[in-house]
């Protein structure tokens, strides 16, 4: 396997990430299935994995959950989700942040998420959809800040809509994402 640095985090991440959103009953695999395809990745170097609480309710973070504990000695980093509180996907540039990302909601489901994942810290907390026109709202700001200041997450992301990468480099400007997730 080989490893690069993540931005400016400085992490060693692997760069073959792995992405759960087939592993929470999206295609039906058995528990036994997923925990062997987990660790075979793990034996290969594999270290860091991306999930989302959309992904069966909160189901892909327990299952990335139980994974970590069974690899408790291994540095293994752990990128999760926050879905929209409208639960649309793709976002629309109409749409008002207060709908879809409220402060309350987004300190709601990252702690969900802490909860699922068994962990104390999130190495990557994600917005699920991001519109680069919410950029000058301060409550998700305030959020994030406040979650970072407790602990609770390391690094922050943002997962725009496909072919539209454009829609990201107005909130990278604010230097409080550490992460792209393009679609």
């Amino acid at each position: 396997m080989q490893y690069r640095k993540f931005g400016r985090t400085g992490w060693q991440v692997s760069e073959v990430g792995y992405g759960m959103w087939g592993m929470a009953g999206w295609t039906g695999p058995e528990e036994a299935e997923v925990a062997l395809a987990l660790d075979k990745a793990i034996d290969l170097g594999c270290n860091f994995f991306d999930t989302a609480w959309a992904y069966g309710n909160g189901l892909s973070e327990t299952i990335l959950n139980k994974t970590l504990h069974r690899h408790a000695g291994k540095r293994l980093y752990t990128a999760t989700k926050i879905p929209p509180k409208n639960r649309k996907w793709p976002s629309k540039g109409h749409y008002k942040i207060d709908e879809v990302f409220p402060a309350d909601y987004i300190i709601e489901y990252t702690e969900k998420s802490l909860q699922n994942l068994g962990v104390e810290t999130i190495d990557l907390q994600q917005f699920h959809v991001w519109e680069d026109n919410w950029v000058q709202q301060d409550e998700w700001k305030e959020a994030i800040q406040h979650l970072s200041q407790q602990g609770k997450v390391q690094a922050w992301g943002i997962s725009v809509n496909r072919w539209e990468p454009d829609n990201s480099l107005q909130t990278l400007r604010t230097g409080l994402i550490d992460s792209v997730q393009v679609i």
